[in-house]
């Protein structure tokens, strides 16, 4: 039978000495929303993952299509470079990005700029980011062994309509306005789970989760 977790959210650390935001709240313009999400988090894992969720945070907000709260973002914390701790990170930002064309169904070929993404970083975060999500919502559920997978999903139209299936299966939730939208549910049996994960109305995730 489930009990309800205590202790950090990513290792158990039974005396957690700070609170994680889920998502951190750097992700969120200001004044951010009063209802931002928190969890326990040892002082290890909370700090183990900064420079992650920075860099995740300009590729993210940097997306084609971001929502008015992902431009704020890039504009206010990543351009200027004041708020991304690493330089060596905010150099490499900087010289990596590269002007190429995108073909757009409405405008034909745009300019636009491109800059490599690294899909390990950006995968640690995301399953924190469920952990969490699951440790706010469902406290009697274990996924301590659980394995998670999560997979980008390009926002095309067509991608979008095979996601509409699991609509109506899918509870619905989100924080800040166009910052983070997601759907989620376990199954009948909770040994397994689905969540579709949207950041700045432009980078889409599809996350399952099951047991051994």
């Amino acid at each position: 039978m489930s009990q309800k977790r205590i202790g950090c959210y990513l290792c158990g650390d039974l005396n957690p000495s700070t609170k994680d935001h889920i998502p951190p709240r750097g992700f969120f313009p200001e004044p951010r929303p009063s209802n931002l999400i928190t969890v326990p988090c040892c002082a290890s894992c909370n700090n183990a993952f900064a420079k992650d969720d920075e860099a995740v945070r300009a590729w993210f907000s940097a997306s084609l299509g971001a929502t008015p709260a992902g431009d704020w973002i890039l504009t206010n914390k990543v351009v200027p470079g004041t708020m991304i701790r690493s330089p060596a990170f905010r150099e490499s930002l900087l010289n990596s990005i590269e002007d190429t064309k995108l073909s757009s169904e409405q405008e034909g070929l745009i300019d636009v700029a491109q800059f490599p993404v690294d899909p390990d970083r950006v995968e640690r975060f995301v399953r924190r980011v469920v952990k969490g999500l699951l440790y706010f919502y469902y406290p009697d559920y274990d996924y301590r062994f659980d394995t998670f997978n999560p997979r980008y999903i390009p926002t095309t139209r067509d991608n979008l309509d095979k996601l509409e299936t699991f609509r109506n299966l899918l509870q619905y939730d989100f924080r800040g306005d166009g910052v983070i939208q997601y759907r989620f549910g376990l199954s009948d049996t909770r040994r397994s789970g689905m969540w579709i994960i949207l950041f700045y109305g432009a980078v889409l995730f599809l996350v399952t989760h099951e047991k051994p």
